[in-house]
């Protein structure tokens, strides 16, 4: 553990392009990309943004999501974004603590996504499995191809959408892409989704479609700032320095039980 720890430290960021550690295939990452439930109370609370709570009955649930495995010089620049702002609000007296996404609690580097949509849960595995296949159709059938995801210069806080109490530091997806990519992904997906009696966590606008890239933590003895607060200090001093990265769509993701699938955009 000492050794994965220390080859994918979270603390400073290695100025090689490639990481130490052999490349996991993206089939075995796939397979495992959901880890194992822990039923305890503190890890319940911890996470409650993510879990969906129903009835004591079978569910299954899906999300569908664009994913990006950032490379060491991504993770570069996120680090330098996410180290300019801790710097920034420390300088302004605002008791905040950024925690980067990309960079699990082992060290290990983690993959960040753009949701299409909340947790999806169906009632019936048919159902679920009726969607993934009505998708693969249906993303085939448009002219979808695949895209270059890009972002605002300037990053912003938003509130979670499943726990206002829960703040994130964002990369705004540029306008353009969310008009000609998002809204015909989200648009897909809705037109699959009719008539399978499905239960979504929350709705998701698409047009505020973004990527989170850390998680803000705030001090337990002090109220929490105004989201806009913290957003105009970003407004007011942007971190020039930092070179916004960007990554190729290829696919969009399906999660299945604890593995994701990709349906391939039409080449």
């Amino acid at each position: 553990m000492n050794l994965f720890q220390n080859n994918y430290s979270s603390s400073s960021e290695d100025n090689s392009d490639d990481d130490k550690l052999p490349v996991v295939p993206h089939s075995i990452l796939d397979k495992y990309h959901i880890g194992p439930s822990i039923n305890t109370a503190d890890y319940n609370k911890d996470n409650s943004t993510m879990s969906v709570k129903f009835p004591a009955k079978s569910f299954w649930n899906t999300f569908i999501y664009l994913e990006w495995r950032p490379t060491t010089r991504d993770r570069q620049q996120l680090f330098k974004l996410v180290t300019h702002y801790t710097e920034v609000f420390k300088r302004n007296g605002i008791p905040i603590k950024i925690k980067p996404l990309y960079w699990s609690d082992l060290g290990s580097p983690r993959p960040l996504h753009v949701s299409i949509t909340s947790n999806i849960s169906f009632n019936n595995v048919n159902n679920r499995d009726k969607l993934l296949e009505r998708l693969q159709i249906e993303i085939q059938k448009s002219n979808i191809k695949p895209f270059e995801m890009t972002f605002n210069r300037k990053p912003k806080f938003m509130r979670s959408c499943s726990n206002p109490k829960v703040c994130f530091l964002v990369l705004d997806i540029e306008t353009e892409i969310k008009k000609k990519y998002m809204i015909q992904l989200h648009r897909i997906i809705e037109k699959c989704k009719k008539e399978l009696n499905s239960k979504t966590l929350f709705n998701l606008d698409i047009l505020q479609s973004h990527m989170s890239i850390a998680q803000v933590h705030f001090k337990h003895d002090t109220k929490s700032p105004d989201i806009d607060t913290l957003n105009q200090v970003i407004e007011d001093e942007p971190a020039d320095n930092v070179e916004i990265p960007s990554f190729e769509v290829n696919a969009v993701k399906f999660d299945k039980n604890r593995q994701s699938l990709s349906i391939r955009l039409p080449k």
